[in-house]
């Protein structure tokens, strides 16, 4: 079986920075993705030597998670690039490690609570943004007696997602 490159790097679409909220591929971080058979090669660098070890193995990790799942891929290496911690998150997670097993004497256990807080941080962004939308289109002055289930709210949304309204930071509505 042939893997489609489109559906390889819309897998990576689908790896965020977690301090960024934006997918990798439009940050830039990516610099290649070799197709050898069912093997797919990614090397991507972030923007600073010195990125947290933590953010950095989330974003291999998730990169070689999502590319997994592309049909035909039978394996996936990532290679993190110009980070003072490449070697050891490019072949931990390669291994299929978790980061607190590479990295057992500096953390006291796995990314799942982390990942979960800038998870929440980034839909709080989004909604702050959303909301923001909705006001500055209301046909009257939103007040905290308003909620999100009275017209006003729904009406907006359902415009900025009829009109696939995108929002500053590419976020958008999907129909």
């Amino acid at each position: 079986m042939m893997i489609d490159e489109r559906a390889v790097w819309a897998r990576i679409g689908e790896v965020m920075d977690p301090e960024l909220d934006r997918p990798l591929d439009a940050l830039g971080f990516v610099e290649s993705v070799r197709i050898d058979g069912s093997e797919v090669v990614v090397h991507f660098r972030l923007p600073t030597y010195w990125c947290a070890p933590n953010f950095a193995y989330m974003m291999s990790s998730d990169l070689r998670e999502r590319i997994g799942r592309v049909p035909g891929v039978e394996a996936v290496r990532v290679r993190l690039l110009d980070h003072f911690a490449e070697d050891e998150i490019t072949a931990g997670v390669n291994a299929g490690q978790s980061f607190a097993e590479v990295f057992a004497d500096e953390t006291d256990g796995d990314l799942t609570e982390l990942r979960r807080t800038f998870l929440r941080k980034a839909f709080l962004v989004r909604q702050e943004q959303l909301l923001r939308v909705c006001c500055a289109r209301a046909t009257r002055p939103i007040t905290w007696r308003d909620s999100p289930r009275q017209t006003y709210g729904w009406r907006a949304m359902r415009c900025l997602c009829a009109r696939r309204t995108r929002l500053p930071n590419g976020v958008g509505c999907q129909a």
